[in-house]
């Protein structure tokens, strides 16, 4: 889901990227600014990173990075791999910069709270 609307120029976007699983809530942020409006919805942004990363993937780094991952590169293996100087420069070259991913992981929940939970009673 995106939390941007249509701009020109470079301006930010951000993406919660959700794993669906019954043993944990984990999700991911992702962040960055971008130089096209393409890149404002979480198709668009899919797209550019898949392009990116599979340049990326033909270089040195990007190859050991695959491997490290087990052939199966996803959002997790990316924010280890934000900062790493040739991947930044494939996504700059497409028009987007500043690239962050933060992970959150709660293997604690039960279930009972979620976001539409009533926190409270006014009567």
């Amino acid at each position: 889901m995106s939390k941007t609307k249509s701009k020109k120029g470079w301006h930010p976007v951000m993406f919660i990227i959700p794993r669906v699983s019954r043993d944990e809530n984990t999700f991911a942020m992702v962040t960055a600014d971008v130089a096209d409006p393409v890149f404002d919805t979480e198709t668009g942004f899919l797209r550019a990173m898949h392009v990116a990363l599979s340049a990326w993937f033909k270089t040195s780094e990007g190859q050991a990075a695959w491997k490290r991952s087990s052939k199966d590169f996803n959002v997790g293996d990316l924010s280890e791999n934000t900062q790493d100087r040739g991947l930044c420069q494939i996504l700059l070259t497409m028009g987007i910069r500043g690239l962050e991913v933060e992970t959150f992981v709660d293997t604690n929940a039960t279930g009972d709270w979620t976001y539409d939970t009533v926190l409270g009673e006014a009567e």
